[in-house]
């Protein structure tokens, strides 16, 4: 949205400015010159594919600069048709790099029900990620009973390819019964460096007996 807001998609308006498109042609319609105003706003598709989603063009909109046309646009609609309106754009885009590159040509109808799938299984994820418990801070909570906590962790150059970690294990009262580290070398990436760490750990409570 930021760059169809500020014109920084290629069109072949902008192509041919450049000098790198003969004709600015707007690929899917084929009437008028293909530029950011008219792609998202005068194109008959764009057009079929809004009515389609319910959401046509207020006609009350009558600035005749683009970005200020678009915010306007957006800003007397609620916040499920901007969202659903951003979609339909990407679909829109994608859907006219599709015909001008590999000459593959989605209907309206194509293109409306995917970015109603689209929003329904983003709006499905909001609700599913807002009904989840909030993650509590990362604090270190004591053990039950007579249970040994060790925790682990590992630092990763990957410059060097070298790692350290570091062990420590602490019993209910929060207090530290055995710590170290250990320098690693020859280590390929950080989930190695992880691994290392996690094995040194096991081996660490096995030889105090825990």
């Amino acid at each position: 949205m930021w760059r169809i807001a500020n014109n920084y998609l290629p069109t072949l308006h902008n192509l041919k400015a450049r000098q790198l498109a003969v004709n600015p042609l707007c690929p899917v319609c084929r009437s008028e010159e293909e530029s950011v105003y008219h792609l998202f706003r005068e194109c008959p598709f764009t057009q079929q594919v809004l009515r389609g989603l319910e959401m046509p063009f207020s006609t009350c909109n009558r600035q005749a600069n683009w970005k200020t046309w678009l915010v306007a646009d957006f800003e007397n609609t609620s916040l499920e048709a901007c969202n659903i309106k951003s979609i339909a754009y990407w679909a829109i885009w994608y859907n006219r790099n599709n015909l001008y590159h590999e000459g593959v040509r989605e209907q309206v109808h194509e293109v409306v029900g995917f970015v109603k799938a689209y929003y329904a299984e983003i709006s499905s994820m909001g609700e599913i990620l807002q009904n989840t418990h909030e993650i509590k801070d990362s604090v270190w909570q004591p053990p039950d009973n007579d249970t040994i906590k060790i925790n682990f962790d590992a630092s990763f150059n990957r410059i060097t390819r070298s790692s350290i970690s570091g062990i420590i294990a602490r019993d209910k009262e929060c207090l530290p019964m055995a710590a170290c580290n250990f320098p690693w070398d020859n280590i390929l990436d950080p989930l190695m460096d992880e691994a290392r760490a996690c094995l040194q750990a096991i081996v660490m409570a096995e030889e105090l007996g825990f």
